[in-house]
């Protein structure tokens, strides 16, 4: 199976962007970054209680002559675990601090707002990556790396 041109790629990439979807992806010359959709106004408080970073970006560049992709996940902030302000010293075991009081701060917030302290949906990685690596196969587009 060869490859879909772009040309005929982007569009398929660019229906996953439909209202109400928890993701978005844009489409920059032959590079696609999806993010989670905060800026939607019905999902966005969703997703912040369902335990997606704002700040997460799957980039997905293209090579059109190979017909190949190349994934990087990029997630920069300041609860996700890239800062550690203090690192356990039990049994190898790691704690971060300020992601735990973050969290216990967001599950007061969450009980107060809501009623209940547990969120209605754990948002994972794989929901914004997913959909667009199905894209990607189903048109013929084989991923490069060592990494899935």
């Amino acid at each position: 199976m060869t490859a879909a041109p772009t040309h005929e790629l982007m569009p398929r990439v660019a229906a996953l962007n439909g209202p109400g979807a928890p993701a978005v992806y844009a489409i920059e010359g032959a590079t696609i970054t999806g993010r989670w959709n905060f800026d939607d106004p019905a999902i966005g408080e969703a997703l912040g209680d369902g335990g997606a970073s704002a700040n997460f970006r799957y980039v997905v560049t293209l090579d059109p002559s190979a017909g190949t992709f190349r994934c990087s996940e990029r997630d920069v902030g300041y609860d996700n675990g890239a800062f550690r302000a203090y690192r356990g010293y039990s049994r190898n075991s790691n704690l971060n601090l300020v992601s735990l009081i973050v969290t216990l701060v967001q599950r007061a917030e969450r009980k107060r707002r809501t009623g209940s302290a547990t969120p209605p949906h754990r948002f994972r990685q794989e929901e914004l990556k997913v959909p667009l690596r199905t894209v990607l196969e189903q048109s013929g587009w084989r991923r490069r790396g060592l990494i899935r």
